[in-house]
């Protein structure tokens, strides 16, 4: 058990300097990332006889059952990665200096995603769309290549793919979830299809053929942008938080990364380097609504974060069941869309924000659902080339236009994150619910719920979201209660 611990501290370690390192390179402060020359100072956290020794371990002193739990997982996870660390590295660094081309101008590969939804010309955001997926198309050879070590390292571990490592080992529940979206997508199919008309036509494509490309530039949503300042942004945030007795400008812990820099990610993201003592939010403003509920989503991992008890293991503070995490930032997140947050906090009437950003949730929920089903078939079928048609397959359906095929392996979070989300969404929804029969519909502002929050924060993730939600009286996820709210 020593050497448990000695290994938990050198994992520790280990995380920090990684998580730093992410930090500087897609906050665009670094252009190489250099992962590998890192994990090479800590070779017993991914040789197989670490993992086959904490495979063999029984619960002793202060390591327990589910401590171990964590611990396998953890481990078998740094075995798989160690396999693929080299060409994940290389994959990082082509995208971080790739450069998408057309008409004599040039933009870093990675801003292509906000350059095309801020395009309002029609014509030529279909043709930055193409310029974007040749370059990620000439990426697919390394990415395939990920995949298949990947697959072949968890065969070498015991797992016949991806799907059984996932729920042997990590003890999601992927089939009865993936059930679950495959109704929800029949039963939606419709009000989604006539929401989305509607949109289209707000934003000027009523009378045009919808593309992958054209549904960034519809969620842009400009028509909002009135209501949403950039530089009441943080204010905002700061404003909502204090209601729930948290001083945003007091907190010596959390940082937030604002600036706009070329080859910043234009994803954002929140790292915690040690969680408490140093989470930083990186986020890449490209104007509107868009940008207040990122902004609030980064800042729900942030908070969890900064306010989990720094006596807790380092394994319940970085490892587990990620829903927890996405699902206080979807807490904070929708609050951007709740009439009653922008009666007292913003002092405004949001008029119909509200119906839109149900528009926005459902097209991710969709979307999300039918990701989940592509991944199970790419992890049962092996993978190959010809699950670029189940990808367009799946993604059309859902999103009532054509997708292209060019994405069908860049579109992927590891380890079923896919999966992470969606229970994130559906138990969102439910604690939500509690809150507002513990403290009001403005539970935002009680100090007393932002004190119960902080109790739940405190426990990391220890525990599931299944666990969680039976601790306040749920049975379990209940995806009822969000497909009310957003087909309202």
């Amino acid at each position: 058990m020593t050497d448990i611990q000695k290994l938990i501290a050198r994992a520790e370690e280990c995380h920090q300097r990684i998580a730093l390192e992410y930090f500087n390179h897609f906050s665009g402060q670094q252009d190489q990332l250099n992962v590998v020359s890192i994990l090479e100072e800590y070779p017993e956290l991914y040789a197989r006889e670490t993992l086959d020794g904490i495979s063999a371990a029984q619960p002793a002193g202060d390591t327990d059952e589910r401590l171990l739990r964590f611990l396998r997982a953890d481990f078998s996870g740094n075995y798989v990665q160690d396999q693929v660390k080299g060409m994940l590295e290389e994959l990082a660094n082509a995208e971080g200096s790739a450069t998408v081309s057309l008409e004599g101008e040039s933009w870093p590969y990675r801003a292509m995603p906000v350059i095309i939804a801020n395009e309002s010309d029609y014509e030529r955001r279909g043709r930055l769309e193409q310029a974007y997926l040749a370059v990620m198309d000439g990426l697919n050879p390394l990415r395939r290549r990920i995949f298949s070590r990947l697959r072949e390292t968890m065969q070498d571990i015991g797992y016949e793919n991806q799907i059984a490592y996932s729920e042997q080992l990590m003890g999601m529940r992927i089939r009865p979830l993936a059930e679950q979206m495959r109704r929800f997508l029949d039963e939606t199919d419709e009000i989604f299809e006539q929401r989305l008309r509607h949109y289209a036509s707000i934003a000027g494509l009523g009378d045009r053929e919808l593309r992958s490309c054209d549904l960034g530039y519809i969620l842009r949503a400009r028509q909002y942008d009135g209501m949403f300042a950039s530089d009441d942004m943080v204010p905002a945030l700061a404003r909502t938080l204090r209601g729930m007795g948290i001083d945003l400008d007091s907190q010596k812990n959390v940082l937030i990364d604002l600036e706009d820099r070329p080859r910043k990610s234009p994803r954002a993201f929140c790292v915690s380097i040690r969680a408490p003592q140093d989470v930083r939010i990186v986020l890449k403003p490209h104007g509107g609504q868009d940008d207040f509920s990122t902004l609030f989503h980064e800042a729900g991992h942030m908070q969890f974060s900064a306010h989990m008890d720094p006596e807790l293991s380092v394994v319940y503070r970085h490892s587990g069941d990620t829903s927890v995490h996405e699902s206080y930032a979807f807490l904070l997140q929708h609050l951007v869309s709740n009439p009653v947050w922008w009666k007292e906090i913003m002092r405004e009437d949001p008029g119909d924000y509200p119906a839109f950003a149900r528009f926005h949730r459902l097209y991710f929920l969709r979307r999300y659902g039918a990701k989940l089903l592509y991944e199970i078939e790419f992890h049962e079928q092996g993978g190959g080339e010809e699950l670029a048609e189940r990808y367009v397959h799946h993604l059309t359906r859902s999103n009532v236009v054509s997708y292209p095929r060019e994405r069908y392996l860049a579109d992927f979070d590891r380890n079923f994150y896919v999966l992470q989300y969606l229970q994130a969404w559906i138990w969102e929804v439910q604690l939500r619910r509690h809150l507002e029969a513990e403290f009001g519909e403005n539970w935002f502002s009680s100090r007393r719920a932002g004190d119960f929050l902080r109790g739940l924060w405190s426990e990391g993730q220890k525990y599931d979201v299944w666990e969680i939600a039976q601790k306040l009286g749920y049975a379990g996820l209940d995806i009822s209660l969000i497909q009310q709210e957003i087909t309202a």
